[in-house]
């Protein structure tokens, strides 16, 4: 698709489905719990065997920088990932540093689609890149326990 043809997508939502209020986050942030412990878990595992320091196994092996809201990795890095890494190698066990990144993340600001992301429900694209590639992404915005995906939900 054309960058001047996404404007004519329907079913696009301008306004992101994302939590806005802190109770709202923190319940978020309760729900992606599993979801942190993976990532974190996958990057420990990274910075063992690979000799790399965990800050960079986590900024180089997991979503978090842009999970947080603070886009795509680039210079000059966000000052507040500088601060949840900072604090991230204080903490002795993968249970401490879970807990920490759901604190951090539930305390930041509401995230924000990047720039040109178009949104349809449970899946975005990034507008195409140089080469032509879409990038879709997959965000699960329900609440009810249930997958977006499941059985369940399909229509008949």
């Amino acid at each position: 698709m054309k960058p001047a043809d996404q404007a004519h997508v329907s079913v696009v939502t301008d306004d992101p489905p994302y939590p806005a209020r802190p109770l709202e986050r923190a319940a978020r942030a309760a729900r992606l719990r599993d979801y942190f412990a993976l990532q974190l878990h996958f990057a420990e595992m990274v910075a063992a065997r690979a000799a790399l320091p965990l800050a960079d196994a986590v900024a180089q092996y997991t979503n978090f920088y842009r999970r947080f809201g603070f886009g795509l990795w680039h210079a000059p890095i966000a000052s507040a990932w500088q601060q949840y890494t900072a604090h991230l190698l204080t903490l002795e066990t993968h249970d401490q540093r879970v807990a920490w990144t759901q604190a951090f993340y539930a305390q930041l600001p509401p995230e924000l689609l990047p720039p040109g992301r178009q949104q349809f429900g449970c899946f975005g694209c990034d507008p195409p890149d140089a080469d032509g590639r879409v990038r879709i992404h997959f965000t699960n915005h329900d609440t009810d326990g249930t997958s977006p995906l499941s059985r369940a939900k399909m229509g008949a």
